[in-house]
């Protein structure tokens, strides 16, 4: 049976590997709705015909943009969907206020009220933790990333005894690998320099701040940083001080569908994301999957559930957050054909996909 399935995103879709695969995964049975805030920069082309698109124009001023946000949604007639996923917790709250709550969906891919980026404003996590308390009250299904989230979020909503959870992994698409040398080219770096990766969202306390100092403390390192984010102006300034600018180069942020064959032409991939908030303790992003789908060994930090996944796939090594010796030594020295092991297929999205589908199909 054809279902009729909404996806709320704060994002351009387009960018985000969740949402990307998802869509692709359920428009080859179902009608999907995406609303999301389209990055006028790119210009959207759609051809899949169970695909429908909605734009929601947002202010780039914070609280501005998330009150937009609500209202959008909130005005939305939403009884017609059979399924309908919150990416975020911003979209889960306007959604919480439908009548149609038995079929809604939160996608929680982290610990929103322990972010790290908000580790020192009391006042913003205790407001979100009653955004997410008060919206669960309409959720019926949660999805995480990793089981200590999953965990989390069962002990502190226990009472909440209607919902029922499920890890869906930020796995990428199956990628068909080949070497290339994209950035080498783009940006003329010597086969003699290694590439240093971050690609993602581009905030403070995510790691890029060492990414910085390595590239600093180095001859050899180049470092590139691919991606979008309100901290953006602020680590692009940093770099200039410190005259960084030819050795630390942007590259704007690539659809989600182009990015793994750019990624494959690094040398190392970054994670190292440092312990602060319960959130990044528990972080197991999409990037140390998508650098092992580009074959490139990625260097993290021994949280959690990075190193039981680096350690299970070989995908890289796990470096303490301030030991700059060692991660410079992993950069200049490490040996790709040592890392990857024959369970790689564990960790594409094909791999979930069965388990995906079953959840929406119930």
């Amino acid at each position: 049976m054809i279902k009729k399935i909404a996806i709320f995103f704060l994002g351009d879709y387009r960018f985000d590997g969740r949402s990307y695969n998802m869509i692709q995964t359920l428009t080859k049975n179902h009608h999907v709705t995406i609303y999301h805030n389209e990055d006028i920069g790119f210009p959207l082309i759609n051809q899949n015909k169970n695909l429908s698109v909605i734009n929601i124009t947002l202010l780039k001023i914070k609280w501005i943009k998330y009150f937009l946000w609500f209202w959008n949604i909130y005005k939305k007639d939403i009884s017609h969907y059979d399924k309908i996923i919150a990416s975020d917790l911003y979209s889960l709250l306007p959604l919480s206020f439908s009548y149609n709550k038995k079929n809604i969906i939160y996608d929680s891919r982290e610990i929103y009220t322990k972010l790290a980026i908000h580790k020192n404003n009391r006042i913003k996590n205790y407001i979100l933790s009653i955004i997410e308390k008060i919206s669960l009250y309409k959720v019926n299904i949660i999805f995480t990333t990793a089981n200590s989230d999953q965990e989390y979020l069962k002990k502190k909503y226990i009472k909440y005894r209607n919902i029922k959870y499920y890890n869906i992994y930020n796995y990428p698409y199956s990628f068909d690998y080949k070497k290339n040398n994209f950035l080498r080219k783009k940006f003329n770096i010597s086969s003699s320099n290694k590439i240093l990766l971050y690609q993602g969202v581009i905030q403070k306390n995510r790691g890029i701040s060492q990414f910085i100092k390595i590239i600093k403390n180095t001859k050899n390192i180049y470092g590139i940083i691919i991606g979008y984010g309100e901290h953006k102006k602020y680590f692009n300034n940093t770099i200039k001080k410190m005259k960084l600018s030819k050795k630390i180069l942007f590259l704007e942020k690539i659809p989600y569908n182009q990015l793994l064959q750019i990624t494959s032409s690094a040398d190392i991939g970054f994670a190292l994301i440092p312990g602060l908030g319960m959130s990044n303790q528990f972080a197991l992003p999409n990037k140390i999957f998508e650098y092992a789908a580009a074959r490139i060994p990625t260097l993290a930090t021994p949280l959690l559930n990075m190193e039981q996944a680096i350690n299970k796939y070989n995908l890289g090594a796990c470096i303490d957050y301030n030991d700059l010796d060692n991660q410079i030594d992993f950069i200049m020295n490490t040996d790709k054909k040592k890392y990857f092991n024959s369970k790689m297929h564990e960790i594409q999205w094909s791999y979930q996909e069965k388990l995906f589908n079953s959840i929406i199909n119930a």
